[in-house]
């Protein structure tokens, strides 16, 4: 799990988890941005 502060002309949240189950081959991947714009999430797996 991650969490940071980013600023590109203003400041921005940043999370990210992770996720990998042992024994199995595959990783899920959560993150979110929020900013003044609203939530974005995006996950990968």
């Amino acid at each position: 799990m991650g969490v940071g502060v980013i600023y590109d002309n203003s400041a921005m949240g940043l999370a990210e988890l992770f996720y990998q189950p042992a024994g199995f081959p595959l990783q899920v991947t959560v993150s979110a941005l929020a900013g003044e714009e609203g939530l974005d999430v995006n996950y990968l797996r």
